[in-house]
């Protein structure tokens, strides 16, 4: 009987555990905002590349939690801005390791199911572009007109 109950215990513990790729998957979803609403953002892997996806604040997007990002911002009249998400190893791994062993392990690292994105929302506040001033400036030019016209007060009654 006491065989029985370690048995139940680890079979409790193996299904309480699961592994990170049926319990997380392979990817998250990502909220990107900004201040003001309507800003244009890309999104790339942060080792360099080109865009991975793209859209139009606010928006949630669905990423590969195995790689590292970096979120560009633009609209039009403010200064540019930039996040960056890292992919972390997430809790759930020494879990994983006791019930799935090194070949579960293993196989969530291929899968970066083993990981999470950081932050799970991006927020950046974009700040108004300054007006410029010209450096040098002339003054106005005078202008000149031959055909003036006389200028008379209404008739009085």
């Amino acid at each position: 009987m006491e065989k029985f109950k370690k048995s139940l215990i680890v079979v409790c513990l193996l299904f309480l555990s699961g592994c990170a790729s049926v319990m997380h998957g392979s990817t998250q979803d990502v909220g990107i905002s900004s201040t003001p609403d309507g800003a244009h953002f890309a999104v790339s892997l942060a080792d360099g590349g080109s865009s991975i996806t793209e859209g139009t604040t606010p928006r949630v997007v669905t990423l590969k939690r195995k790689h590292a990002y970096v979120v560009n911002f633009e609209k039009e009249g403010y200064e540019s801005g930039s996040a960056t998400l890292s992919n972390q190893l997430s809790g759930a791994v020494a879990g994983n390791i006791l019930a799935g062993g090194l070949i579960g392990w293993a196989v969530d690292a291929h899968k970066g199911a083993d990981r999470k994105l950081v932050p799970e929302n991006i927020h950046v506040e974009l700040k108004p572009q300054q007006a410029t001033i010209p450096a040098h400036t002339s003054p106005p030019k005078e202008i000149k007109s031959n055909d003036q016209q006389q200028v008379r007060p209404p008739p009085s009654s």
